[in-house]
């Protein structure tokens, strides 16, 4: 199981921070026969405050493609990077935040594929950033607070469960990867048994 220490932070981020240079950054590695090799690079990068976690996923996919424009909306056959998590190692229920290049978030919780309900993120202090770099990529930013988190959850803990994903179900270049290694034969995200440990550091970037 792999693991990744998120480091703390004492102000917000934005997605063009400097301080994302001195962030441990995460490679999508993992990926399943018949997509191999994956035809982009992705990463990620994480860090929390007191306020809630903040999540900066990078690829260097290019062209883009950008259909949907509604939040809850199926992003996933866009270029799409995503981050599932539980904020704690004994929860089953998951968080699936997956987004688009234009900002369009999909945000869902549950305890697998077919048992997932809509989150209603409005007003509830998520913000969402992203940055076409055009040849180069584009990022997107997630700052998801902890007072939306616990009341999901009832609490957070100092280790999360989770994974970060790059997909494209109708891009150019159909493509899936992951940090964790997910050991199915074909790709499939929504396996929380998958997930890798972030835990949450008093180290200061």
């Amino acid at each position: 199981m792999n693991e990744y220490i998120a480091k703390r932070i004492d102000r917000e981020m934005t997605v063009e921070d400097e301080r994302w240079e001195r962030v441990e950054k995460i490679p999508f590695t993992y990926t399943w026969d018949g997509y191999r090799p994956i035809p982009y690079a992705a990463e990620a990068a994480m860090v929390h405050s007191e306020a809630g976690i903040t999540v900066l996923l990078s690829t260097t996919e290019w062209p883009i493609r950008v259909t949907e424009m509604e939040n809850g909306g199926r992003v996933c056959v866009d270029s799409c990077l995503e981050f599932f998590f539980t904020p704690n190692e004994r929860e089953q229920k998951y968080i699936n935040l997956e987004i688009n290049p234009a900002g369009t978030l999909h945000f869902n919780i549950g305890e697998g594929r077919g048992s997932r309900s809509k989150v209603d993120f409005a007003d509830k202090g998520v913000r969402v950033r992203t940055l076409i770099c055009h040849s180069e990529g584009w990022k997107a930013m997630i700052f998801v607070p902890y007072s939306l988190i616990d009341a999901l959850y009832g609490k957070h803990e100092s280790v999360f469960k989770a994974n970060f994903y790059k997909c494209g179900d109708l891009t150019v270049k159909p493509h899936y990867a992951t940090w964790n290694p997910v050991l199915t034969e074909t790709p499939d995200y929504h396996r929380p048994e998958y997930f890798g440990r972030v835990i949450l550091s008093e180290e200061k970037v």
